[in-house]
């Protein structure tokens, strides 16, 4: 089990987490040092019938069963060993300090994330300019990376649908050319949240920017 014990505002429930669950007899991590952690990812590995099979399980949302019945995240089941095996190195690299492979399966921020995201959005701003059917849809907390926002708005010039859904508050874009930003939108959080998240009352933790190691 890996703890993150550098989460704002949840510092001490995270250890106190920490502690019961070592004394439950579980191997407790606590991430990597100078390194904020963010991640919703599970893997188990059971031994089956016909050998060893693992199971992965990637979020958009905190593992609350508090928070699971107040807004909506997006989860995917998968048995693909690909993933699955880019996931367990996933964890090795942070129990272990073996790296990770570059590039895997999994987008993994400090190595390959920012790279990947803007190759994939210049990919589908060439498919907008092409005439090819082209789109992104993001869910994050917030839009404020400035390198990303610069990239989505210059895609956006292409005339494809860029649609990002915020569970924060915080949505920055540049003040330029309003006719060519109708290409570009944002939308609050879908569910219970969406007044909050709109009006800034409170920030859903849902998978971070570059400065965490997997997403």
């Amino acid at each position: 089990m890996l703890v993150e014990i550098t989460a704002r505002f949840d510092e001490e429930p995270n250890i106190s987490w920490g502690q019961e669950l070592q004394q439950a007899g579980a191997h407790v991590a606590y991430g990597v040092e100078r390194v904020k952690t963010h991640v919703k990812l599970a893997l188990v590995v059971r031994e089956e019938q016909g050998g060893i099979c693992r199971y992965v399980h990637v979020g958009t949302g905190n593992y609350h069963e508090g928070t699971a019945r107040m807004y909506e995240d997006l989860g995917l089941l998968s048995a693909d060993p690909a993933l699955a095996a880019h996931a367990a190195a996933i964890f090795n690299e942070l129990t272990a300090g073996i790296p990770a492979p570059t590039p895997g399966t999994l987008l993994v921020a400090p190595h390959d994330l920012r790279e990947r995201f803007t190759a994939l959005i210049r990919r589908e701003a060439e498919h907008a300019r092409a005439g090819r059917p082209s789109g992104i849809r993001a869910k994050m907390n917030q839009l404020q990376d400035p390198q990303m926002i610069r990239e989505l708005y210059e895609a956006s010039l292409a005339g494809f649908l860029s649609c990002s859904t915020c569970a924060g508050s915080v949505a920055c874009a540049p003040k330029s050319r309003d006719s060519h930003r109708q290409s570009a939108s944002t939308a609050p959080l879908a569910g219970s949240w969406s007044t909050a998240a709109s009006t800034g009352s409170r920030t859903a933790a849902t998978p971070s920017t570059s400065s965490a190691r997997p997403t």
